[in-house]
């Protein structure tokens, strides 16, 4: 008689998305909110609140407050159209929370998202070269030609990495269709400081999924590392305003996930930080989250092995069919993650 119950194969794929989270980086809180969307939505608020307290746990406590679960909802998750919100019952109004595609559109979607980004980004770079002879410096400003080539870079890496995602789901021909906002461009009806190009560009990348995803934060600081390549705290103070704290984590996540390297330090003791190739370091960061994913695996093809020997009673067909998809969706995810490492060797 087999003994996996649906609700042990739930716990097997919320710590799958957990742990695939955690190794891209994400915050711990994102991660378990995104995981608990993914399995149980649509989904309440609260009863996102009564969920986490069977599977978060930090310190001393369980769960996640109902006020921290409705700032990353309306922040993070709806900002960056990952769910949509739906209303349930009129009064008093009710609303529940899902993924904003079908799990099985998931992996098409992020693809077309990531290629719609990459070609608005471009576009963006395009009109800031195109209206260089409106922009301003002075002594204290970024340096227009070190701006210039930086984005450069930039636009080769983005070129590269729309090349590589392009079609390579074998025999699917990917939509050109816009599925996301069209991305706010700066306005260059007046003269303009290089720095305020420099800013409101970085505002942009921070918001896209490209970037986006980490935190408000910390894709700043990773933004403004693509602009100016080398930075010290005291720098990346002064350009965000984060508080030292703030920008000391942003630092650390960043070493940790390879985008920089400490560039040198000063008698003083004050470290410089780099990324000196733009493409090399976010392919190597991609390199080394496809490889991390790939070790997970078996943990996939064991839940889709209790799946294939549950007992299937009547009632727990709907749930067992969610669960398959949501499985069969992180094995396709899997295969196509080891055609984009093949050609991202490629290089």
């Amino acid at each position: 008689m087999n003994n996996v119950s649906a609700e042990m194969i739930e716990s097997d794929i919320i710590k799958y998305i957990v742990d695939t989270g955690k190794i891209r980086g994400r915050p711990d809180v994102i991660v378990h909110l995104f995981a608990y969307i993914v399995v149980f939505g649509p989904i309440s608020q609260q009863e996102l609140v009564s969920i986490s307290k069977k599977y978060y746990f930090k310190k001393n406590r369980s769960g996640i407050s109902s006020g921290t679960i409705s700032k990353y909802l309306n922040n993070y998750f709806l900002t960056n159209k990952i769910v949509e919100k739906i209303r349930v019952q009129n009064k008093p109004p009710a609303y529940k929370y899902r993924l904003k595609f079908p799990v099985n559109e998931y992996i098409t979607q992020i693809q077309i998202i990531l290629q719609t980004e990459v070609d608005e980004i471009n576009s963006i770079i395009d009109d800031i070269f195109n209206n260089n002879e409106k922009f301003s410096s002075n002594p204290v400003s970024i340096e227009k030609q070190k701006f210039f080539q930086r984005l450069n870079e930039f636009k080769a890496f983005l070129n590269v990495l729309r090349h590589k995602i392009k079609n390579y789901r074998h025999g699917y021909e990917i939509s050109k269709t816009p599925i996301i906002n069209q991305i706010l461009k700066p306005s260059f009806n007046k003269k303009v400081e290089i720095d305020s190009i420099e800013h409101a560009f970085i505002d942009i990348l921070s918001t896209t999924f490209l970037l986006g995803l980490y935190s408000e934060y910390y894709s700043k600081i990773l933004g403004y590392f693509i602009t100016r390549k080398t930075l010290t705290q005291r720098k990346l103070r002064q350009l965000t305003g984060f508080s030292l704290g703030t920008i000391s984590e942003g630092l650390n996540l960043l070493l940790q996930l390879n985008f920089i390297t400490i560039e040198s330090t000063g008698k003083k003791g004050k470290i410089s930080y780099s990324m000196n190739s733009i493409e090399d370091a976010f392919f190597k960061k991609i390199g080394q989250y496809l490889s991390q994913i790939d070790q997970l695996h078996p943990i996939l093809l064991n839940i889709q092995e209790n799946l294939n020997n549950m007992e299937k009673s009547v009632e727990n067909q709907e749930k067992l069919h969610k669960l398959r998809e949501i499985n069969e969706m992180y094995l396709e995810s899997h295969v196509l993650n080891k055609i984009f490492f093949k050609k991202l060797k490629e290089r």
